[in-house]
């Protein structure tokens, strides 16, 4: 099994829907020949060196994979075929990649982007109108009298 990458350059004119089941059948057929996906990254629209098929522009797609030849030779007979796809290319990384730490940074990254989100996510929330702020709470309740006996001192000890 071989490290590559796939970089896809699809039709601009496609919604959304029409694009997910191109990298789907990407994600399918790498799972069916017994590989491993590393991660898709979108692009997005950028603008073209050169008017490809009349299009100035064009929606750009990243796929990292673990697979072996088959894969690869399946992803490309289905680009070459497809008409939503302008161009691919593909391009060996690693001739002996370790799949097992592969995984596991994947893993660490998605687990540090969700945690990333959902601390974004709170950031965003807006506080109740009666909540008094994190830095006034301690002084609203030492004015209430609801202060708590300060812990005995290592000296008192």
């Amino acid at each position: 099994m071989r490290r590559y990458e796939t970089i896809l350059i699809l039709d601009p004119e496609l919604a959304g829907e029409q694009r997910a089941p191109i990298l789907e059948r990407i994600r399918e057929t790498i799972a069916r020949e017994g590989g491993t996906l590393v991660r898709i990254e979108e692009w997005g629209t950028r603008r073209l060196a050169y008017a490809i098929r009349k299009k100035e522009r064009g929606w750009y797609a990243r796929v990292d994979y673990c697979a072996g030849a088959a894969a690869v030779a399946e992803i490309e007979r289905f680009c070459r075929i497809d008409e939503r796809v302008l161009r691919y290319l593909t391009v060996l990384l690693d001739s002996r990649p370790d799949v097992a730490r592969i995984l596991e940074e994947v893993s660490r990254a998605e687990t540090a982007a969700a945690e990333a989100a959902a601390a974004q996510a709170a950031a965003a929330q807006p506080e109740p109108a009666g909540a008094t702020p994190p830095a006034e709470a301690p002084a609203a309740e030492a004015a209430a009298g609801e202060t708590a006996a300060p812990a005995p001192s290592a000296q008192e000890a």
